[in-house]
């Protein structure tokens, strides 16, 4: 996973989070991206677990996962 799928990964969580009906289904964002939707979306759930499937982080686990994405997108 490089950092550009990272943040869209982001950026759909924060969505769904945010929006009690999402608008821009997977596929939406696969398409506007030139992704493949089944790679977006196993993705989507890699980065969810990365985040222990919880999306209200503590400042310590931020960082352990902002690092953790910075040394992915490096190597």
């Amino acid at each position: 996973m490089n950092i550009g799928t990272v943040i869209i990964c982001a950026a759909i969580l924060a969505m769904k989070m945010m929006q009690d009906v999402v608008k821009c289904k997977n596929y939406w964002w696969a398409k506007a991206f030139g992704m493949n939707l089944d790679l977006l979306n196993q993705n989507e759930m890699a980065f969810f677990i990365q985040l222990d499937c919880n999306v209200v982080l503590e400042r310590k686990q931020f960082i352990r996962v902002y690092n953790l994405i910075k040394q992915t997108s490096e190597s």
